[in-house]
């Protein structure tokens, strides 16, 4: 038994939700998206530590499908607790149910105005739920964990040669989750720290009864909302993304459906669509809460390091129609890209943090190429670069490939040989 006397792990959690602006609707999203009204709440999610060596930690999840400016965000959350801007990590659930915030990369959001009135709302509730985690931080364990679950599956279905995006129930998919869980020294659970590969997009394009979209957390606002719920409201369930550039929910409710003979057709469950969503996210946080109930108890004393460097990666021309490809297409070079790569480490436990989306098979490569066993890669992280494909993706001309930011291969080395330099440097200190 940990005293409490003792100079444990600090660690805090707070949520807040985001909140759209009084007479948003309707709103117009990235590339013409219509959203019509709001099914649920969406949440910006902070979870704070502080070992006894006194090094800090920020984790930052959001209800979101993107998010830029992070070299702002960081300097400002920095100035208003003190923890360096290294040592905090932004990341978005890459909800697709979710208003816009960043445009970096063309994605033609329409109501620009009230996608900017987001984004301040957005900031506003980060900034109380940051300072809420800072404040509230006590004595705790922290357990780490892994179980498996199959809701999510890969989205490259191979049709003469080519890749259509369709589910491939045969393709590369990583089924595992990690949790983290975090609890204070009399039992209480404050924090779950969750990693899965899957989109939030169970909901993508459903046209509800109102005739547009509903905002939505989608799966990984779902799952969260049922474990904080089981514990009543008073833990926060924080999800990050693991390698899912290619992994979609098994079951979406505006999906492809085959003839069985290679072709396919486009269906929309409607208002159903929510049964699917609330089965597949109650599948996920069963299995998430086993995995915390089965965890290992990290060593007394869990230290924190964290570090963050930006590295300039060979760049590729995204293609502007990604869906209607040619058969005799040639990837052209463009001028290198600026990937900010981080890395975090809990106790053992080390995390790869990514500002895009590696393919699942691309994902398990990156791990099993960097040193320690417990390496975990949450995507969608201090950043948004779009895909990084694998080999196959550009063999087959796959969505990710020919919409990637980065040349051929040279993703892939580069998080390997980033997060192996990151690595060393946190293990050597």
């Amino acid at each position: 038994m940990i005293s409490k006397t003792d100079n444990n792990l600090l660690v805090g959690a707070s949520k807040k939700t985001l909140d759209m602006p009084d007479d948003f609707f309707p709103y117009r999203s990235f590339r013409g998206r219509y959203f019509t009204g709001q099914h649920d709440e969406l949440y910006v999610r902070c979870l704070y530590l502080k070992s006894y060596e006194a090094e800090e930690l920020l984790i930052i999840s959001m209800d979101l499908g993107d998010l830029g400016e992070i070299d702002k965000w960081q300097e400002n959350l920095s100035g208003i607790t003190g923890i360096p801007a290294d040592h905090i990590f932004l990341s978005v659930t890459h909800n697709h149910g979710a208003p816009h915030v960043s445009d970096d990369y063309n994605q033609d959001v329409v109501d620009v105005e009230k996608t900017s009135e987001f984004g301040r709302n957005v900031w506003k509730s980060a900034e109380s739920a940051v300072l809420d985690a800072v404040k509230s931080a006590v004595p705790a364990t922290a357990c780490y964990g892994t179980g498996s679950c199959d809701i999510n599956v890969n989205r490259n279905f191979i049709r003469n040669g080519k890749s259509i995006m369709a589910p491939n129930p045969h393709g590369v998919s990583d089924k595992t989750v990690v949790v983290l869980k975090f609890d204070d020294l009399d039992g209480n659970t404050i924090a779950y720290f969750i990693n899965y590969a899957v989109h939030g997009a169970v909901m993508f394009d459903t046209v509800s009864k109102h005739g547009g979209m509903l905002v939505t957390g989608d799966l990984p606002g779902e799952t969260c909302r049922i474990i904080e719920k089981r514990h009543g409201n008073k833990a926060v369930a924080v999800f990050t993304s693991g390698a899912a550039g290619d992994q979609i929910p098994r079951y979406m409710s505006h999906r492809m459906v085959s003839d069985g003979r290679g072709s396919f057709t486009r269906q929309d469950a409607g208002e159903s669509g929510w049964i699917l969503l609330q089965v597949q996210a109650e599948n996920l946080a069963d299995e998430a809460m086993s995995a915390a109930a089965g965890a290992e108890l990290m060593a007394h004393g869990v230290r924190i390091r964290a570090a963050q460097k930006k590295y300039q990666v060979p760049g590729q021309k995204k293609t502007e129609d990604p869906h209607n490809v040619p058969d005799n297409y040639v990837f052209e070079d463009e001028p290198p890209v600026t990937m900010p790569l981080g890395v975090f480490m809990i106790g053992t436990a080390a995390f790869v943090c990514i500002p895009g989306e590696p393919v699942s098979s691309l994902g398990r490569k990156i791990q099993d190429g960097l040193p320690l066993k417990k390496t975990v890669l949450v995507t969608h992280c201090n950043g948004s670069l779009s895909y990084i494909s694998d080999d196959y993706g550009y063999e087959h001309l796959a969505f990710e490939a020919v919409v990637s930011h980065f040349k051929r291969g040279q993703g892939k080395k580069a998080i390997i040989e980033g997060a192996a330099e990151l690595l060393g440097d946190l293990l050597d200190r």
